[in-house]
């Protein structure tokens, strides 16, 4: 028996229903936490390892009701709108409860193994049915090693589902190959192979990642591997990029497939909401059109790589 996980890990988000993140219809837990910077990131609220709050200027009336529902003064309404001091701020919630508009949102709740599988749990018939199951996301479900590995064990072993997890690859080959038993398919990120590059435009140099990934392809073969290149004009789609790509997958012991994800800017909202920064360069960067898409599948396949479609 699967002696109980007492430890707790920041959930941001838990996804009913999804079919675009794994075979069948599954479930998706986002676990808080990224050692990574992309500047596209779509999900800012999953980068720190700790609770935010968000807050919605264009809901917000202005009423003051969160203002004096706030016990560490840490709200206060200025000429331009609320004004949060999240240093003073302790997560409490006081301003969430009293706002009509639902301005305010907290992302990031402490929950144990236990509680999410039980959640989980709750939509077992639509797995079996479908071939689904969960899938564990982020932040990186990597840089939650105890915790990620207890909650892929117990969806294994206790409700007998399947597993799949979304991860940039970035964490040590000790934490990989721990989980990997527990897991049936990998959606892994590919997104710059030089590391210098990397380095500077994600925060982490590219190695480990790689090496990771060539560990899933080479030393188990038994398990479903899908490579995801998010498409950032400007970023990452320039020849030199994608032939290096192209290069590392054909390396592989066997044929990867690779998804492209085209950039979009659904995200970009969130970061005034969390009063992070949205880089002005990534603020020029406009989706690619479709037959750019199309136009780099064909540079790929033409370098031998097959590109899917989930």
């Amino acid at each position: 028996m699967r002696t109980p996980c007492k430890e707790q890990t920041n959930v941001f988000n838990i996804q009913k229903y999804s079919v675009h993140d794994g075979p069948g219809i599954r479930t998706i837990v986002f676990l808080q936490g990224c050692p990574l910077r992309c500047p596209w990131c779509a999900n800012p609220e999953g980068q720190p390892f700790t609770s935010v709050l968000s807050h919605n200027q264009n809901l917000c009336r202005r009423c003051g009701r969160c203002v004096a529902a706030c016990p560490k003064q840490a709200i206060c309404l200025e000429e331009d709108g609320i004004r949060v001091d999240r240093s003073a701020c302790d997560l409490c919630g006081a301003c969430v409860t009293a706002c009509r508009m639902d301005c305010y949102k907290v992302f990031g709740e402490k929950k144990s193994v236990e509680e999410v599988l039980k959640d989980v749990a709750k939509d077992e018939n639509f797995y079996f049915r479908s071939g689904g199951g969960l899938t564990v996301s982020g932040g990186e479900p990597l840089a939650h090693p105890q915790y990620l590995l207890q909650l892929l064990r117990g969806a294994k072993e206790e409700l007998g589902i399947s597993t799949a997890i979304e991860t940039t690859c970035c964490a040590g080959e000790e934490t990989l190959r721990a989980v990997a038993d527990y897991v049936d398919h990998f959606l892994c990120d590919i997104k710059l192979v030089d590391s210098g590059r990397s380095r500077e435009v994600l925060g982490v140099p590219s190695e480990q990642i790689l090496k990771n990934i060539r560990i899933l392809a080479d030393e188990y073969p038994q398990k479903s591997l899908l490579l995801r290149l998010p498409v950032i004009p400007g970023y990452n789609d320039d020849p030199e990029n994608i032939a290096a790509i192209a290069a590392f997958i054909r390396s592989l012991r066997r044929e990867i497939p690779l998804e492209l994800l085209a950039y979009h800017e659904f995200g970009k909202a969130k970061y005034t909401n969390l009063d992070m920064t949205y880089e002005p360069e990534i603020r020029r960067v406009a989706a690619p059109a479709e037959e750019r898409m199309a136009e780099l599948e064909k540079q790929f396949e033409t370098l031998g790589v097959k590109v899917v479609h989930t």
